[in-house]
């Protein structure tokens, strides 16, 4: 019996006094206690508690293409004109490989028209980004250079990797 009465002693301290304490603690007080409770705690017990606190704490700064099918993020990407998709590309790893991928760069090339004049291999990665931008660079190099009056004013060319100083 008087094991009985620890075991409901620990469990009355436990679920009951302990809580009621700890919601009068102050901050610095209960990362205290946290922080002793972990160190004494199994790396087994540490992963757990790892593992409840993701669950629970919201991700930072999460990209969204990471979470969403691959599918629909070339759908959100598919609205970006050429110079915001070169300046996706500059975001990290991952949005550099959207915003190359030919899905999206052969839309914008059929747009106007341009077609290849061979058969890419499935091997070949980036063919419709590079035909994109031969033909802008052949569009610049055969219009006039001179601007007429009723032409609106040049833009400040931005810098892109790819296609240079062409946006």
């Amino acid at each position: 019996e008087a094991e009985f009465l620890v075991s409901l002693h620990l469990k009355l301290l436990i679920y009951y006094f302990f809580p009621l304490q700890f919601d009068k603690w102050t901050d610095g007080q209960r990362r205290r206690i946290l922080v002793d409770l972990l160190e004494r705690c199994s790396l087994s017990q540490q992963k757990f508690c790892a593992k409840q606190l993701q669950a629970r704490v919201p991700t930072e700064a999460v990209d969204f293409t990471t979470r969403l099918p691959r599918v629909l993020s070339l759908y959100i990407f598919s609205f970006l004109d050429p110079r915001s998709l070169c300046r996706c590309a500059q975001v990290s790893w991952h949005w550099k490989y959207l915003s190359e991928l030919d899905q999206l760069w052969m839309l914008k090339c059929l747009r106007f028209g341009w077609l290849l004049n061979f058969c890419p291999t499935p091997f070949e990665q980036g063919v419709w980004k590079k035909h994109y931008i031969q033909m802008v660079r052949e569009l610049r190099l055969t219009r006039p250079k001179v601007l007429l009056p009723s032409a609106p004013a040049p833009r400040i060319p931005t810098f892109c990797p790819d296609l240079g100083s062409i946006l």
